[in-house]
């Protein structure tokens, strides 16, 4: 691991050991790689005595709530509560959503804010920031720090961790599936996760309506002169 990133997980380190009470914030329109990495990030704490709350601006989506304590997420919170202010996945300030109701969540003099994400968009909003935009998923990233500060890796956290790094790899599809991805997912595997519910929830729990929606859009497909498929769908279509 390059001198740079041990760097940067040993601020972080600094950080967490400070904090006592931490508020967790996954991006808005929230996926399975901000949802896994909250989770696993707050029982990782939790399991040290720290008093953590989980929050999105928006509701955590229906492949996420298998996970534990996917229902206790809140959509607001006053940051004064709390010593410590996490925001992962957040490819950037404005995804956050939350400072624009919170401003003293960018201003430094007032907040602690740990910047954790893997997307070359992030602008660098934390006190303390560990971007990795090599890395295919923020979940990949948690699993680099637990390892190297010798922080166990419950099968719920790995479960949570698998469920966000297949989500953002595209199932193992995308190039972003490094060698080094897929032995952290042999990895998270052998420590419990459960792979096939990540597999059930993520692809095989669609509902009819949504087949339906699908089966709107692929009647209206057509090839354009780009040689590129594309369709349409409309609010209505949606209702």
């Amino acid at each position: 691991m390059a001198a740079e990133t041990l760097d940067m997980f040993a601020q972080a380190k600094t950080v967490l050991d400070q904090a006592r009470r931490i508020v967790i914030i996954a991006h808005r329109n929230t996926d399975a790689d901000a949802v896994g990495s909250n989770l696993a990030m707050r029982e990782a704490l939790e399991n040290q005595g720290k008093l953590v709350t989980s929050a999105c601006v928006d509701v955590v989506p229906e492949n996420c709530r298998f996970l534990p304590k996917a229902d206790t997420f809140v959509q607001d919170f006053n940051p004064s509560d709390f010593d410590l202010i996490i925001t992962q996945d957040c490819g950037g300030h404005k995804v956050m959503a939350f400072h624009e109701t919170k401003p003293e969540l960018l201003d430094r003099s007032k907040t602690l804010l740990l910047n954790i994400d893997h997307h070359a968009s992030n602008d660098h909003f934390g006190t303390v920031n560990v971007v990795l935009p090599e890395a295919p998923a923020t979940c990949f990233i948690l699993f680099l720090m637990f390892s190297t500060y010798g922080w166990g890796i419950s099968p719920t956290m790995a479960t949570a961790l698998m469920h966000g790094l297949y989500y953002d790899t595209g199932s193992f599809m995308h190039t972003n599936t490094s060698s080094t991805a897929l032995r952290i997912a042999a990895r998270l595997k052998a420590l419990g996760a459960d792979h096939g519910r990540c597999i059930k929830e993520q692809y095989h729990s669609h509902s009819l309506a949504q087949l339906k929606l699908w089966g709107r859009g692929l009647e209206r497909a057509s090839l354009n002169s780009k040689n590129a498929v594309v369709t349409g769908l409309t609010a209505k279509d949606f209702q």
